[in-house]
């Protein structure tokens, strides 16, 4: 199960620019690892989220370079790939992610989950979560499944983010020779 904000599409990048603010983990090293976006921009969670409540802002988020090679590198394999993405409380935030997925990765729009309790699919044997979110992670191994996180600025992995492939490689090879990757 593929995370797609954070993971394939870039929420964040468009995020900052609909709030006209500047990235909050390159301008201070400080909020490396901290994940609360509207905090670290210095906005209110309502402010936040209602500058990204209407479909085309979740429709045209850029699609990650990196997303991109993460898929590539899981196709190349005879893997069962899934979409599992968590909206906000908007319903054109559904929509619009669904529009995206379609236009992005077309062959996936028939298997994507829109939905925020992604550890449902913890019980499934063999699932594995690439996630961007520390506690999505969490909650998936607590639920049964494997899970990876995705290095990013702010989860815990942000020390690997400048070879997330690398280390996503190392993780996938320990999860499929059935190690623990913690």
């Amino acid at each position: 199960f593929l995370d797609v904000d954070g993971v394939l599409a870039d929420f964040v990048g468009a995020a900052l620019a609909v709030h006209d603010c500047d990235d909050p983990w390159e301008t201070n090293h400080h909020n490396l690892g901290k994940y609360e976006l509207a905090n670290l921009i210095g906005l209110c969670s309502n402010s936040f989220w209602a500058a990204t409540n209407h479909h085309d802002f979740w429709a045209n988020l850029d699609p990650l370079p990196d997303g991109r090679s993460l898929v590539g590198f899981l196709e190349k394999e005879p893997h069962h790939i899934f979409f599992a993405t968590s909206p906000t409380l908007s319903p054109h935030c559904s929509s619009g992610k669904h529009e995206w997925i379609e236009k992005h990765y077309p062959r996936y729009s028939r298997k994507s989950f829109i939905g925020a309790a992604k550890e449902i699919f913890g019980h499934i044997p063999n699932s594995l979560l690439i996630d961007d979110n520390d506690t999505n992670v969490e909650k998936f191994r607590m639920a049964g499944g494997q899970a990876i996180l995705w290095p990013q600025p702010w989860n815990s992995g942000f020390q690997f983010r400048m070879d997330r492939i690398d280390y996503f490689a190392d993780a996938f090879a320990k999860v499929l020779n059935g190690k623990s990757f913690y």
